[in-house]
């Protein structure tokens, strides 16, 4: 973690703070129709993100649903924002918790505070709120009501397959980097297949989650199976990696859109109790790219464990972040988060699902 995590009293703020003029509540329901037109008007890829709510909406499940904070001017929707609540686990407590996303005011009303009215507003009765995604200009701003960054935070990539691409010197460079430091690979790993479904089987792995000295968001079978199998407009590989009558763990891949492209390490699903996991995994990803004809493959990853797995198979750092930030809302919360690091992957939030097919926010800087 960046900085010292700031005193509960600091984070005291209520949306009075903001314009007295502007009311904060829930989205009420003859205001959707509303909420779609903010929308269109202001984000930068509205289509995804309806078409993301529209099927939450039909497929409620604990983790991925959401529900909308709005502010009201005179009885006008001026701004709104998206909440994800989860339950973030570590250390053998659970924290009460969201995601914070799609951030919304109307051009007209900016600069008077609704956009930190809405931060708070969202972040009532929780004990902490994240957030990943978000453009430098809303990080600083969140930075300055009491957020901080969580370190280390930028993309990894593996430089797969240099020809071909338009690559800069430095990531030429950084292909041999990737080579010279990666582990041999080594003949396909007979435990590790492809799955088609992510069944209850993976409810043991998130109940081991608890009590590791990490925090990490609660992810049940049915959420992993909504999310890798079920969400509109993505497709995933799954590898799992089985033994002793049990699921040890997962490793999920996004395909590249085109031979040479970006192929995404979106998630690696394990306990970390399981020591030998991790290798095993990122070995049989790094194959699977390669038998996909990927030409980076590209993760996020925010725990120091992870990230030197991912650097024992030739990941490399980017230094571009997708911004993860942090608030604490009380005492307890603070101290967890002071005391304990994040695992947190790209398939976490919000970013992975909405992002367009893009592949420039992973280039690497050698």
């Amino acid at each position: 973690m960046s900085g010292k995590v700031a005193r509960a009293e600091r984070l005291e703020r209520s949306a009075g703070s903001a314009d007295p003029t502007v009311e904060y509540g829930p989205l009420q329901t003859g205001d959707r129709r509303l909420l779609d037109e903010l929308c269109a008007r202001v984000l930068d890829a509205p289509g995804r993100v309806l078409e993301l709510r529209r099927w939450l909406e039909r497929h409620p499940v604990a983790g991925l649903a959401r529900r909308n904070v709005v502010a009201r001017c005179g009885g006008r929707l001026v701004g709104a924002m998206t909440v994800v609540p989860i339950e973030v686990r570590g250390g053998g407590q659970s924290l009460k918790a969201a995601w914070q996303q799609d951030s919304a005011v109307d051009p007209e009303f900016r600069r008077r505070g609704i956009a930190t009215g809405l931060i708070d507003a969202a972040a009532a009765g929780l004990d902490l709120v994240m957030v990943k995604g978000t453009s430098r200009a809303i990080a600083e701003a969140r930075r300055a009501v009491g957020f901080v960054d969580v370190t280390p935070s930028d993309f990894l990539v593996r430089v797969l397959r240099p020809r071909g691409m338009p690559l800069p010197g430095l990531q030429a460079a950084g292909f041999l980097l990737s080579r010279l430091r990666s582990r041999t690979a080594v003949a396909d790993d007979p435990e590790v297949r492809r799955d088609e479904s992510l069944d209850e089987r993976f409810d043991v792995l998130d109940t081991e989650r608890t009590g590791q000295p990490v925090l990490a968001v609660r992810r049940s079978a049915t959420l992993l199976q909504a999310r890798y199998r079920e969400l509109p407009g993505r497709d995933y590989r799954i590898l799992t990696l089985a033994g002793h009558n049990r699921i040890r763990g997962a490793v999920v891949l996004r395909p590249p859109p085109r031979p040479g492209g970006v192929a995404w390490l979106v998630d690696l699903i394990r306990s970390q109790a399981d020591s030998r996991v991790e290798d095993r995994l990122l070995g049989a990803a790094v194959r699977e790219a390669h038998a996909l004809e990927a030409g980076l493959l590209a993760a996020f990853a925010s725990d120091r464990r992870a990230r030197k797995a991912l650097a024992r198979w030739g990941f490399l750092r980017t230094h571009r972040s997708p911004r993860f930030l942090v608030r604490a809302q009380n005492e307890r919360a603070a101290r967890l988060v002071g005391e304990f690091g994040f695992d947190v992957w790209h398939g976490d939030g919000d970013l992975e699902m909405s992002e367009e097919m893009e592949e420039t926010q992973c280039k690497a800087h050698g």
